[in-house]
């Protein structure tokens, strides 16, 4: 392999390259400050970018190309036009820096994350956040939307993928997924509505409340006993499983699946046209 090209602007390094949906013209972020835009056929930038206040991690096209997407350390993302080099719109709302942003398919959404471990969801169109979705535990470094825009993935340094129903009207997805987690839900509902009284219990069959009461006492002062003894080994044992695994969050309704690799950090997800998951990671023994 050969080098045929050699594109030069950036001063400092560059963290992210990105090519248009009809290939012939790509973006760069750069830890300069900016993203630039180039084609094939000239080696000097042909557009620069320039507003973020720090690192710009990542860029993406719009499904148009008419449009560039940007996420940096600034906590920011920006929506630039590409005739003119100007910014549209700017996101705000992570408290950390956004390391990768994506586009639905039909150019309506866009998701951002980073290391505030929180997938944003935005209108485009409006510039409005639709909706906050949390369960990672570590930072976010990949995200991908599926052929119909209506299911998210997403990787992070927790060493797992999850994968979120993204409700872009009132009513529920048909992705089979969404379908058999709606399904399940509306059945649930229905039998606890058929007999509203068979969770009923007889006065004579109820515990007595002291005694619970009493019974919940000796067991939360054991617990506390054996924690006391052993709480050296726990913690070591959270140390040495990650400082990622030992944190928890409350997850987002709109989490459907979460896949946990065996130590691998997620670093990069994608959906084939078919709608097939693949992960990227690095195996760490």
């Amino acid at each position: 392999m050969t080098n045929v090209v050699c594109y030069k602007g950036h001063n400092y390094p560059i963290w992210d390259v990105s090519f248009a949906p009809q290939g012939f013209y790509f973006a760069t972020a750069s830890h300069d400050r900016t993203a630039r835009l180039w084609s094939c056929d000239h080696i000097y930038a042909l557009r620069i970018f320039a507003g973020h206040l720090s690192d710009v991690n990542c860029v993406r096209f719009h499904p148009n190309s008419k449009y560039v997407v940007t996420g940096s350390c600034d906590k920011t993302v920006r929506l630039w036009d590409v005739q003119r080099g100007s910014c549209v719109r700017v996101f705000t709302g992570h408290t950390g820096s956004v390391d990768t942003v994506a586009i639905s398919p039909d150019g309506r959404i866009m998701a951002s994350a980073g290391e505030d471990q929180t997938v944003n969801v935005w209108d485009l169109g409006s510039g409005r956040r639709m909706e906050s979705l949390t369960g990672h535990t570590g930072p976010v470094y990949s995200l991908a939307f599926s052929q119909e825009g209506t299911l998210l993935l997403s990787g992070a340094a927790d060493e797992t993928v999850r994968s979120w129903d993204i409700k872009r009207s009132a009513t529920a997805s048909d992705h089979p997924i969404i379908a058999q987690r709606r399904d399940q839900k509306q059945q649930q509902d229905q039998s606890s509505m058929a007999d509203p009284n068979a969770m009923d219990i007889d006065s004579e069959n109820k515990p007595d409340a002291k005694n619970v009461a009493s019974d919940n006492m000796a067991k939360s002062n054991s617990k506390k006993s054996e924690k006391g003894k052993n709480g050296s080994n726990e913690s070591k044992k959270r140390d040495a499983a990650g400082m990622w695994k030992s944190k928890r969050v409350v997850e987002s309704e709109a989490l459907l699946k979460t896949w946990r690799t065996k130590s691998t950090p997620i670093y990069s997800v994608m959906m084939t046209k078919r709608n097939l998951a693949v992960a990227i990671g690095a195996f760490t023994p």
